[in-house]
This record gives C-alpha cells, sequence and structure tokens, in this order.
C-alpha cells in the first residue's frame, strides 16, 4: 500500500469527519470506512469481534488490534479480551486516489470472580442423640441453596441438627456474577452411645502419720484407656504424698470421659488449701466469670476431665459450700459448666463425668 502523508490542517479536518464515516454517512471525496467491535463493551476474557470494510478501497492499514495482520478493504477478527483497545483503520483507492478513516474503541470490565463456597459439619462423626452444626459461606455469591440433609437460604449461616441414625450430606450451591459454585458435605450419625465411663479411686492407706507412700488404686466400667499416670483401666501403683491433697484419674470411652478423686491426708502437716496448678492467669481468667481464686476459703485443682489434652479447673468455695467445674476451651476458661452446693471441702467431690453428649451434660458426684 502506499504510504500516505497528510497535512496537518488535513489530519484535523478528517477527524472531524471520522464520526460521520463510522456512521456510513458519506463524504465527498472520501472512502467510507465503516470499524466496529462486536460487542463494544466486554468482560476480560470474553470473546469479541473486529470488522471493519470500506467498499472501493484496495487495502487498508489497521492499528490498535493486536494480533490482527490483515490489510485487505475488509477484514474480521475474533479474540478474546483482555485490554481497553481504540482500533485506528487507514484505507487507499490506488485508482482513484481516494483515502478514508475509521475507528472505534473496545471497553473491557475486570471478569466478576466465581463464587467460592465452603461447607461443614462438625463434628461430621456422631452418635444418635448427639447433635452437630452445619456451616455454609460463600464469596462472591449473592444466593445459595442447598439440597439434602439441610435446606439453606442466605449466603452463609449454620445451623444445629441432632438427626437419627444414618449417613446424611447437604449440597449447597451459590450463584453471582462470576458464575456458581458447589460444595457437599457428609455426615455419619452412629448408633446410640453406650453410658459414659464409671470410674473410681482410693488410696490405702488414706491417712499417713507423715510423708511417705500409699497404693492407689482404680477400676472403671465402660472405659477402653486412662491417662497418665494411671494408663491400664484398672491396677493399683505405689503413690508418695508428701502433703494432705487430692490425687484424680481420668478414664474415656465411647461414651465420654470419667473421672475420680481421692484425697489423701498426711497428719505431720497442716492440711493447707489445696491450690495445685493453679496459677495467677487462672485467677485472672476466671474473675470476669465472678469468681475470686484468691479469697480466703478457696480451694482449687487442675486435671483435664475430658481428655482433650488440656488442663481444667474445679474451683471449691469453703465458704460458700459450693464447688464449679471449668472445661477449659481454646486454653481459656470461658463459661462455668456446672456450679455444685452443698461441697464442703475439694475431698467430698468423687467423680466427675463428661458424656460424649458434651460439656453442658457434666455430672458430679459428692461424698458428703
Amino acid at each position: 500500500m502506499k504510504r500516505i502523508v497528510l497535512p496537518a490542517l488535513l489530519l484535523s479536518g478528517l477527524c472531524s469527519v471520522s464520526n460521520a464515516i463510522a456512521a456510513n454517512e458519506p463524504v465527498e471525496g472520501r472512502l467510507r470506512v465503516v470499524v466496529s467491535f462486536t460487542p463494544s463493551t466486554a468482560v476480560a476474557g470474553q470473546s469479541v469481534t473486529f470488522n471493519y470494510r470500506s467498499l472501493g478501497a484496495d487495502s487498508c492499514d489497521v492499528s490498535g488490534v493486536p494480533g490482527y495482520t490483515g490489510g485487505n478493504a475488509i477484514g474480521s477478527f475474533t479474540f478474546p479480551a483482555s485490554q481497553n483497545l481504540n482500533a485506528q483503520v487507514m484505507c487507499e483507492s490506488v485508482e482513484f486516489d481516494r483515502y478514508g478513516f475509521g475507528s472505534a474503541s473496545l471497553t473491557v470490565t475486570a471478569t466478576p470472580p466465581k463464587p467460592v463456597v465452603n461447607v461443614s459439619y462438625a463434628p461430621n462423626l456422631i452418635s444418635q442423640g448427639q447433635s452437630t452444626t452445619f456451616s455454609w459461606s460463600s464469596l462472591y455469591a449473592d444466593s445459595c441453596t442447598g439440597t439434602g440433609l439441610n435446606p439453606v437460604s442466605g449466603t452463609s449461616g449454620s445451623q444445629s441438627v441432632a438427626p437419627a441414625q444414618g449417613t446424611y450430606s447437604t449440597t449447597v450451591t451459590c450463584s453471582g456474577p462470576g458464575g456458581t459454585d458447589s460444595k457437599t458435605a457428609a455426615l455419619t450419625v452412629n448408633g446410640v452411645l453406650p453410658p459414659p465411663p464409671t470410674v473410681s479411686l482410693w488410696a490405702d492407706p488414706d491417712w499417713l502419720d507423715a510423708p511417705g507412700y500409699t497404693a492407689m488404686n482404680w477400676s472403671s466400667i465402660n472405659a477402653t484407656s486412662c491417662a497418665s499416670p494411671y494408663y491400664t483401666t484398672s491396677g493399683v501403683r505405689s503413690q508418695y504424698v508428701g502433703r494432705s491433697r487430692s490425687f484424680w484419674i481420668s478414664c474415656t470411652g465411647p461414651g465420654g470421659t470419667g473421672n475420680a478423686q481421692t484425697y489423701v491426708y498426711v497428719d505431720s502437716i497442716d492440711d493447707f488449701p489445696y491450690r495445685a496448678g493453679t496459677a495467677k492467669a487462672d485467677a485472672k481468667a476466671v474473675a470476669g466469670l465472678g469468681l475470686d481464686l484468691n479469697k480466703a476459703g478457696i480451694q482449687t485443682s487442675k486435671t483435664d476431665l475430658n481428655a482433650d489434652g488440656v488442663q481444667d479447673l474445679i474451683v471449691v468455695d469453703t465458704l460458700r459450700q459450693e464447688a464449679h467445674v471449668l472445661l477449659a476451651k481454646n486454653g481459656k476458661f470461658s463459661q462455668i459448666d456446672r456450679s455444685i452446693a452443698g461441697v464442703k471441702h475439694l475431698r467430698d467431690i468423687k467423680s466427675i463425668v463428661i458424656p460424649a453428649a458434651g460439656p453442658a451434660a457434666v455430672k458430679v458426684g459428692i461424698e458428703n
């Protein structure tokens, strides 16, 4: 194609009539050039077609459309949109010494992100009579629907369920401008849980005239294992006792956790209120729950009551004659799980049972 050099004034005039040319309005002495993007506004990645034509032209120069290399009087090019474009088309007729100019713009918007869905049952394995929580959440979604055990509404939420024995699932599908996403969560419900372990612990003797050794005896029902230092579900072991204090054993089974306590007196040592394992941090943590571990008459003991590897706390107010059981959650004491009246001393609590149904079912055995 012959190179065309236009004076500045001519170019100015040419630009002023380009809109008329693009609108198919004939101009005296000029070639008509029609240029378009279809669609003219697209989402990134969407297919777009670039078209141009100039009747009577021998050839055309195209610029502003990456990837297009044609130079005929009519051209078409389809491509995925990725950026804003401004196409410039200059066409020429050698025989008639005419030229024409046309342009078109493409606007590209960002791709709407595809929705992301998360669903879960926590826990996803329970026994009949227990409950679990179904939760769902989503990103970049306008609406969600659920099929299966849990119908849902809204783009996030949670529901507590306690179904009968069986296997269940829920599929949540969320939609948004960027498409749809689906996720499925499964739940297994076993048969009725067996009862929680019943554990007994006793010292022989339970009264020493001076620091020394006693034999710790223990037994359990419905337990599959016991925590350190007892390990087996029944047995006897030698225990050195330096002062009057409590000893605990914790055993677990399918139905939950059972704990037992025995108290050994050392006659030659004053029977100080027992505060084993109580730290300043614990005192500060439970202050917000209305418990003052530093006041007179308070006895405390820390042991892992529910076999989760975290020390729990037992508080006995001997003046008010009441006991409190606090199960640690994420290493913190956020609530009093059980309060018991009529407890005069830490040694009066003989057992604490935590069924697998949850800490709300904490049971405490008391011996006055």
